[in-house]
């Protein structure tokens, strides 16, 4: 007996519900002239897009990336990839640019000399090399005192090794350089 109210107030529910679908009108515009209206009748105007226009706003986004940028510093590696590239990429594999930006970022703030921050980013690409070879090659660039070595005009694979360590290390002291600009 107790289950005969449920089950005609089940009915009852969803005969209520279908009548309010059928009967209560138009719920969706099906068509497409009246849409535009009948969404914008929805969502009333807000003022959002003249508020985006003002200075006021515009004021306000610069300084919001403005502090960004200054809790997010820029990506020190990439600006010395893209220098490395500029001036030596078409007679050095990237690959090796890559290797030797990434070591100067692994040696530019330590507090050794110049000389050893240059061995420490070349001496990885030329393990098979004893450090004291290295040095040799590597003293006059380190302690350059004016002046900048252009690139050779070969191909990287036309190179002597002993031209292909020279121009390493240039490029390690570029790359050194580049970390040094940017701590500033």
């Amino acid at each position: 007996m107790s289950k005969l109210p449920n089950k005609i107030l089940k009915e009852q529910i969803y005969q209520d519900l279908l009548d309010k679908f059928w009967l209560d009108g138009e719920n969706y515009p099906w068509s497409v002239e009246t849409s535009e209206d009948y969404y914008e009748s929805l969502d009333p105007p807000s003022g959002v897009k003249e508020y985006l226009k003002s200075p006021t706003a515009k004021q306000k986004s610069e300084d919001f990336f403005t502090q960004i940028k200054q809790l997010y510093p820029p990506n020190r590696l990439e600006k010395v990839n893209q220098t490395l590239l500029k001036q030596f990429g078409e007679s050095v594999p990237a690959n090796w640019l890559e290797a030797i930006a990434q070591q100067a970022q692994n040696n530019f703030q330590d507090g050794s000399s110049r000389l050893e921050k240059l061995l420490n980013c070349v001496q990885p690409l030329f393990s098979h090399r004893f450090r004291e070879d290295l040095q040799v090659f590597a003293r006059p660039i380190a302690y350059a005192m004016r002046g900048s070595q252009t690139p050779p005009q070969k191909n990287w694979t036309e190179l002597s090794e002993s031209e292909q360590i020279r121009l390493t290390l240039t490029i390690a002291k570029v790359a050194l350089e580049t970390y040094q600009q940017q701590e500033r």
